[in-house]
């Protein structure tokens, strides 16, 4: 963290996004434990060399709030750790002139969940919509939603499984796990609801492959408010 800013006499914002050497504390940590929060799309369990002060990214939400409930707990001092609301990141911009694109997640109760560091990219993750979706739909039928009900979860839980593999292992799952994705996108009997949750899950796939290449950028980082504990 850089530099604190004021809002209010209890509460400041960090001016500067989390860097890989600071939340690399984290995940080393939480390995001990049996638990993984690294990028998805990193080939080790450790930051690229040479990338110490640049900011994490790649980030999934649930993970930024996890660092910062146990970023609380290890200071465990007169603060509480948190991400920004709308408010707050609109109010103080982050004052570090990073390379888009990038930008970092929100508060659960905030407006909206993530906001860009400058200017709004129109196409961040470089992967053609377009051209997945008709792929999705161009296959045969296979799974039927209701029939599987948890299919969701169960493709959530499988993702986060690719943290705990070897790349190698970790690319032919995430292969397999495509390929469940799109018969399901083509399953008539599907929910509207349904086919947009697979749908995003199918494209987070799609970007977690091309990042592994090198292909797709990670953008998603993290930027910390503390509050002071009355």
């Amino acid at each position: 963290m850089s530099k604190w800013i004021r809002i209010n006499d209890d509460t400041y914002i960090d001016d500067s996004l989390v860097t890989c050497a600071e939340y690399q504390l984290f995940i080393d940590e939480m390995r001990t434990q049996g638990k993984y929060h690294q990028p998805d799309h990193w080939k080790d369990y450790r930051f690229p060399k040479g990338h110490a002060r640049q900011p994490i990214l790649g980030m999934r939400p649930s993970d930024a709030v996890t660092f910062c409930e146990w970023l609380t707990k290890r200071n465990n001092d007169a603060w509480t750790y948190r991400l920004p609301t709308t408010s707050e990141a609109q109010e103080i911009l982050v004052a570090k002139a990073y390379t888009p694109p990038i930008g970092y997640w929100l508060a659960k109760n905030a407006e909206q969940n993530f906001v860009w560091v400058g200017k709004i990219p129109k196409n961040p993750r470089k992967v053609d919509l377009d051209r997945v979706l008709n792929r999705a739909l161009d296959l045969d039928r296979a799974l039927d939603l209701d029939r599987e009900p948890d299919l969701t979860s169960k493709l959530v839980r499988a993702i986060d499984n690719t943290r705990k593999l070897e790349l190698t292992n970790a690319r032919a799952h995430i292969l397999n796990l495509t390929s469940e994705l799109i018969r399901v996108l083509d399953s008539d009997s599907a929910s509207g609801n349904a086919r947009d949750i697979v749908f995003n899950l199918y494209v987070d796939i799609i970007t977690l492959q091309a990042r592994s290449m090198g292909e797709s950028p990670a953008f998603e980082g993290i930027r910390l408010v503390k509050e002071r504990i009355r």
